[in-house]
């Protein structure tokens, strides 16, 4: 059977959510108001594609789509918009047969394709795979480039003494001298939501490197899922705010997504005891999984995640042209200082 796009409209919503919600490998980015936020936000058209094998629906598969000047293209994700990871859903795909899971995202990167390459007539793509999507080889028969990208994911299901005793010994002892000082953990607000955002700009600018503000985007996302998808913790000390993290909530997995900013005050270290309140609660709520989101790009990360011994798990960043041209043209704009941002 011949595979075929459709584009959801804004009646979809329902039924968008719906599918998404019952795969496995689907994310709260996923969602029809996450990505009607994101496309406010980066300037973008939002294509909710739908993919069909025959007359089933078989993918659901958000792209953003920008134009400037001759240059046009594709991602998913947007870019700048807090959001690491994409790509499809597929519904069912884990109790595929191998063959059926590979005749699928052939099928489906097939589709896709044609209606970027030769509807859109896009100079370029950028598709971001969620972790539970492990084949990438589609992407590579179809000419892209690609990247594996590895998030850390800690599986709640041993239950929290397990978890305590993997625990690397210095965090179980930064636990314990934050405690002893006087940290404690509370639920946070919008204030400390943008808490988080300045204290994560104030680290970068440490670091010499320009950081978009993402307020307005954190202020829509928290009016959207707080109480809901999305749940603020932070550490306070001597009453005052010293660091916290903006936690996503979806199907089973919470991301820690933004914060765990290293405190300025000398001596402190409430990060471990953060984290480790947020573990227990996540364990508490029933979830399966905490996840220390990541690309596995900074190796400085590594060390700090690392510690709470959980597992990798790999997702894909994958690229492609529509010509060599644009690509060289991409290398040498870099070369010389001018970048096109996407």
């Amino acid at each position: 059977m011949r595979f075929s796009i459709g584009i959801a409209d804004n009646h979809s919503e329902n039924e968008w959510n719906d599918y998404v919600k019952s795969s496995p490998h689907s994310t709260v980015f996923h969602t029809w108001q996450w990505l009607k936020i994101m496309e406010k936000h980066t300037n973008s058209i939002l294509y909710p594609l739908q993919i069909f094998k025959g007359s089933s629906h078989i993918a659901n598969y958000p792209i953003f789509f920008k134009n400037k000047g001759s240059f046009r293209y594709a991602l998913s994700p947007a870019s700048n918009a807090d959001s690491l990871y994409l790509g499809p859903v597929l519904q069912g795909y884990e109790s595929f047969t191998q063959k059926k899971k590979e005749d699928y995202l052939v099928g489906i990167q097939s589709a896709l394709d044609h209606f970027l390459f030769s509807e859109l007539k896009c100079n370029f793509v950028r598709l971001r795979t969620a972790p539970g999507l492990p084949d990438s080889r589609p992407l590579l028969w179809a000419g892209y480039n690609v990247e594996p990208n590895y998030t850390y994911r800690l599986d709640l299901s041993s239950g929290l003494e397990e978890i305590w005793r993997q625990l690397h010994k210095t965090i179980r002892t930064n636990i314990n001298s934050a405690q002893a000082k006087g940290i404690v953990i509370e639920k946070g607000n919008q204030s400390d939501l943008l808490f988080i955002e300045s204290e994560i700009k104030r680290r970068f600018s440490a670091q010499e490197i320009n950081k978009t503000d993402h307020s307005a985007l954190l202020c829509d996302i928290f009016h959207e899922f707080n109480g809901h998808n999305l749940e603020i913790v932070v550490a306070k000390y001597e009453g005052k705010t010293v660091s916290g993290i903006i936690h996503l909530c979806y199907n089973g997995i919470v991301y820690q997504w933004v914060g765990v900013p290293k405190s300025k005050i000398a001596g402190l270290s409430p990060n471990e005891l953060l984290v480790w309140e947020s573990i227990r609660s996540a364990h508490k709520k029933g979830h399966s999984y905490y996840e220390f989101m990541d690309g596995g790009i900074d190796p400085r990360l590594r060390i700090f995640k690392s510690k709470f011994n959980p597992d990798t798990w790999i997702w894909y960043s994958a690229e492609k042209y529509s010509h060599p041209i644009y690509k060289m043209a991409r290398k040498l704009s870099q070369k010389v200082g001018y970048t096109v941002r996407l």
